[in-house]
């Protein structure tokens, strides 16, 4: 099982999932869910997302907790600085905004630095699982009984070559 959130909130609000601070309802972080993506991708992705802000905020109220840094780097999404404390993640190809982050202080660097980190990281494989599945998806609908287009078999019951 995975970690108690003492301090995150979440709501869904359509497509979109917002994480708050429970101590002064302020919003952290909104995502973008797809209505491609299964409950479980969802779930999964809402997981990630809520444990790294819930490790920020912990990071914020108690500053004897070291920080964990995580950097991992990021091929299909970028993170792109709005204000010094919002921040957007948007997708490579097609530059879509599938989350935004809302930081407390320009102070603590290596804490926005983390969750920046943590939420592209988490939207990245979110993508790619979603991408994933639909790719196979469609491979699978494609392919037909009796039809092999590797040996250019035209059909089960004719001839394969004439």
């Amino acid at each position: 099982m995975g970690k108690q959130m003492n301090l995150v909130a979440v709501e869904q609000r359509g497509p979109y999932a917002q994480f708050y601070n429970k101590i002064n309802g302020s919003i952290v972080v909104a995502v973008e869910l797809s209505n491609r993506a299964t409950y479980t991708e969802n779930a999964t992705y809402v997981l990630r997302v809520a444990e790294a802000v819930e490790d920020y905020l912990e990071e914020l109220v108690d500053r004897d907790i070291a920080v964990n840094t995580a950097h991992r780097r990021l091929f299909d999404v970028t993170i792109v600085h709005v204000t010094p404390l919002h921040k957007t993640v948007h997708l490579v190809k097609g530059g879509r905004i599938m989350a935004r982050i809302q930081e407390y202080s320009t102070v603590d660097v290596l804490n926005n630095l983390s969750l920046e980190n943590k939420i592209g990281a988490a939207v990245e494989d979110y993508v790619r699982a979603v991408r994933t599945r639909n790719e196979k998806q469609v491979k699978k609908n494609s392919y037909r009984a009796g039809r092999n287009p590797a040996k250019k078999d035209y059909g089960a019951f004719q001839p394969r070559y004439k």
